[in-house]
């Protein structure tokens, strides 16, 4: 599995003055694929229309990121596609200790003690490719200066307009992900 490349950061931190900071991991000279997420859609007519991913950022990735400071919004950088609303979109964070996801991980192992920060059920995937898809968090996160555990779960009911890729780099056991045709569960093994 390939980890998400491009992922941005909206954080603030708190000290006598609030301030806020944008943080960027990876770059767009990356490859681009609908494999990944963080939503699967593989062509227009593609039945898979469940997914559901999960990923590790380390700390030494994350090094900018002060420990207490609030996670408001969250970035993938698209390359192409479109998905009209609605759709069910939802992001759960974790600060956990992993420094690898192994594939089989069920849904429920990954998610237990997540906070969901974002969820949507009219979303649109409409941003322009290339281009940022924005989720300001509707939970901001305390991040706590370890791994960062992101996971998206998505529903298709909007129609798209291809594939929707985004872009990528390779990273071993930093990843993992499903996608069907049939809903998933706690049970889900990724």
């Amino acid at each position: 599995m390939r980890k998400l490349y491009v992922l941005s950061l909206i954080f603030l931190f708190f000290s006598q003055i609030g301030w806020s900071q944008f943080i960027q991991i990876g770059t767009t000279t990356a490859t681009t694929s609908y494999l990944t997420g963080p939503i699967y859609r593989s062509a227009a007519t593609s039945t898979f229309n469940f997914s559901k991913y999960a990923y590790i950022y380390t700390a030494t990735e994350l090094a900018a990121i002060p420990a207490g400071s609030m996670i408001t919004q969250i970035e993938w950088q698209k390359s192409a596609g479109t998905i009209t609303a609605p759709n069910n979109f939802e992001i759960l964070l974790a600060n956990n200790t992993a420094t690898t996801l192994a594939t089989g991980t069920t849904w429920g192992a990954l998610t237990a003690g997540a906070t969901s920060v974002y969820n949507n059920t009219s979303q649109g995937f409409m941003a322009a490719a290339p281009g940022w898809e924005s989720y300001t968090l509707t939970t901001p996160f305390i991040y706590t200066g370890g791994t960062l555990q992101v996971m998206t779960d998505h529903i298709k009911y909007g129609t798209a307009s291809g594939a929707v890729n985004y872009y990528r780099e390779a990273a071993t056991g930093l990843a993992v992900g499903w996608a069907a045709g049939a809903a998933g569960s706690t049970a889900t093994a990724l």
